[in-house]
Formats: C-alpha cells, structure tokens, sequence
C-alpha cells in the first residue's frame, strides 16, 4: 500500500508540473495583455522664456505596447496650457521620466504652484486597441529662474562707518546673471548706500555667496539697518531682461567685535 501511494504521489506531481507547463505561457500572456501602465507628475517645474512651463512626468508601460498618447494639461490661475506627447515612450517595464514643454496660447506660467494632470494611453500589443488610461493630477512649484538672499546675522561696521554685507544668488541654465548687488538704509532713508555690482554672476543652478562693503553717504551708525539685494537673467539669445528677483530685510548694524 506504502508503494502505491508513493507512486500515486510522484504521479500527481508529474501531472502538476506538465499542467503547469502547459498552462504557464497562456497566463503569462492574459497578465502582460492587461498589466496597467503608469504615470506620475513630478512636483517641480520650471516656467520658460515665452511663457511656457517645463513639467516632468514619470511613464512605464509593459509588454511592448504601443504608446498612443501622453496628454499633459496644467492651469494656473485662468492660465491653461496643453502639450500632447505622442512619441518618446518604449514599453518595455522599464520607469522613464519624461519632461514636456506645456505651452499655452494666453498669458505666461510664472514661478509659483500650477497643477498638472497627465493621462496616459497605451494601445494593446495583441489587438491595437487603446487600453483604459491611467491619468496622475499634482500641484507643481514653478521654480524661479533667479533666487536672491541676504546672510542672517547682523550687518558689521568698520571703523569709517562703512557696512560689509553678504547675500548669495542663484540662476538657472541657460539664463545669464547681471548686476548683482545690494543698497543698505538708515534712519528713514537719510543714510543710503549701494554696493558695486557683480557682473555675470554664474547660472549653473547653485548658489554663490559673495560680500559686499557698502560706502555711505555718511557713516552707518549701529542699529536697524534696511537691506535690499536684487538681480536680472537675460535671455541666452537676445541678452533681453528676462526674469528679476529681489529681496528687502531689515537686519542689525553692529560694530566688529560686537
């Protein structure tokens, strides 16, 4: 009985093994039909020269299909753009990021939120059918092309009563930096100073600290003190002004050493 039951077993098992065999390539082919594709909106963007926004979007599609369409749509305010991709995109499982250029034939994108929806169709490898979309919505920040800071901490006075600040900027590719620098007030406007400038600080989307002696109409006296710090990118091509940023904090002058 022992024996006949091994071999019933080992029987069983064979069988298993052969239906599995059989049955396996079919199952593969009704999964890899019918797998999903997917889509995801990165959350930073970057608003361009003409008014159009650059917004990034994550794909992966299976099974050699087809892609159909990648329809991207972002608003911001009454600002509606659309961009429709309809190439780019290989189904092959592997995850691919995607950047679009969303143009819009009414105001421009600025820096700021803006939300995007992408909806991707791919079409079925067996029957060229559009499979059901799958579609991302996200709340995108526009990154400025230009960034301006003043260093925290006090503003220090030499003994002539001139005033050394620090503030940095930041400037994207391709943009190009000019006259960057800061004014220092006091008392009501009654003192006022400005900086030299910086010239052609670089845009490769880092940011560079530089300090600053301000020589004033008349000494800077310890106490509150106004600075202002401010750049301009032009455009690559025309050397156009394209983009400002700006900034006013007030901060405390004190005498080195104190």
């Amino acid at each position: 009985m022992g024996r006949f039951r091994r071999t019933l077993v080992g029987a069983l098992t064979l069988g298993c093994v052969m239906i599995g065999t059989q049955m396996g390539p079919a199952e593969a082919v009704t999964a890899t039909a019918t797998t999903p594709p997917q889509v995801k909106v990165k959350d930073v963007g970057d608003p361009g020269l003409y008014g159009e926004a650059l917004v990034s979007v994550a794909v992966r599609c299976f099974d050699r299909a087809d892609l159909q369409q990648l329809a991207v749509e972002m608003t911001q305010g009454e600002v509606i753009g659309n961009r429709v991709v309809d190439s780019g995109v290989v189904c092959d499982g592997v995850r691919r990021t995607i950047p679009v250029w969303v143009s819009t034939d009414g105001p421009d994108f600025d820096p700021g939120p803006a939300v995007v929806t992408a909806r991707l169709t791919v079409l079925d490898p067996k029957t060229g059918s559009p499979l059901p979309p799958v579609s991302s919505t996200a709340t995108v920040f526009l990154r400025p092309q230009v960034v301006v800071r003043v260093a925290t901490g006090p503003v220090r006075l030499n003994a002539n009563g001139n005033a050394v600040v620090r503030a940095s900027v930041m400037c994207r590719t391709p943009w190009i930096g000019t006259s960057f620098g800061v004014t220092l007030t006091q008392n009501g406007g009654r003192i006022i100073g400005r900086s030299s400038y910086i010239e052609e600080p670089p845009c490769d989307n880092a940011f560079h600290e530089y300090r600053f002696t301000v020589v004033p109409t008349k000494p800077f006296v310890r106490g509150g003190i106004r600075v202002s710090t401010s750049m301009f990118v032009l455009d690559p091509g025309s050397y156009d002004p394209a983009f400002a940023a700006a900034v006013e904090t007030n901060r405390q002058a004190l005498p080195w050493g104190q």
